[in-house]
């Protein structure tokens, strides 16, 4: 996650002609993304939603991001396996894929992975208010879980389309995601750009995106009181998930 003194900027993502090979994401799945003090008052300050350069996901927690599986190759002969990884790494460093990445619901296991503080909160929202913001920028898939070793899978693709017009096809790998992180159960929002950067803030309207937030289900009192007042500073008017 970035600081907030970094950069806010605009769309400007190559733009998703086409996508081959994705199992559409039903619009009124309910998405879910649990913020830490800190990533929510930069996500309010800034009102804009962070997209990670999935290679620094890919150094920093799961290698096998972006990874092509290794049935893919089974049909193809050395010489042609070679050929395509090359032409495949020279596509991945001249267009690069940034990720905005939810869990389909709340769980435990998230709090005490994201919030280990117990300070933060989580923001409901779903696929049809991501998808009215960012239209034909960004494409939605469900990952699926896999064996990069021993399961089979066919690689779906994308088109896409640059500022001058000009068209280029890649491989969306992003929809693939190692068999150990399945509880995650997540969705993920997916843009390609040519630029370079550990990730983009795109300036948004939250009002069009938030449903409601949760408070941590482990916070005080004291930590519930100290958000209403923060979000009250802000002028943010956000709706609270009623509590059983």
């Amino acid at each position: 996650w970035v600081s907030s003194e970094e950069t806010v900027v605009e769309k400007k993502m190559l733009e998703i002609i086409e996508s081959i090979g994705i199992k559409p994401v039903e619009s009124n799945q309910k998405l879910i993304r649990v913020f830490t003090e800190d990533k929510y008052k930069n996500l309010f300050e800034d009102s804009a939603i962070w997209f990670s350069n999935i290679d620094s996901l890919k150094a920093e927690i799961d290698p096998c991001e972006r990874k092509i599986p290794d049935k893919f190759f089974e049909e193809m002969t050395s010489n042609q396996k070679e050929t395509y990884k090359k032409i495949n790494e020279f596509k991945d460093e001249c267009i690069k894929s940034y990720v905005s990445c939810w869990s389909m619901e709340e769980s435990a296991s998230q709090w005490e992975t994201y919030d280990k503080e117990k300070r933060g909160l989580a923001v409901v929202t779903s696929v049809e208010k991501f998808l009215a913001v960012f239209g034909k920028d960004v494409i939605c898939i469900e990952p699926q879980y896999i064996n990069y070793k021993e399961d089979s899978c066919d690689l779906p693709w994308a088109i896409v389309e640059d500022n001058c017009g000009h068209h280029r096809t890649i491989r969306i790998k992003e929809h693939y995601k190692g068999i150990d992180y399945s509880d995650d159960r997540e969705i993920r929002f997916i843009y390609f750009d040519y630029d370079v950067s550990e990730g983009n803030n795109y300036k948004v309207n939250l009002d069009e995106i938030i449903d409601y937030i949760i408070f941590n289900p482990k916070a005080t009192d004291e930590v519930k009181r100290s958000i209403r007042a923060y979000l009250r500073d802000k002028n943010v008017v956000i709706k609270e998930k009623m509590e059983n």
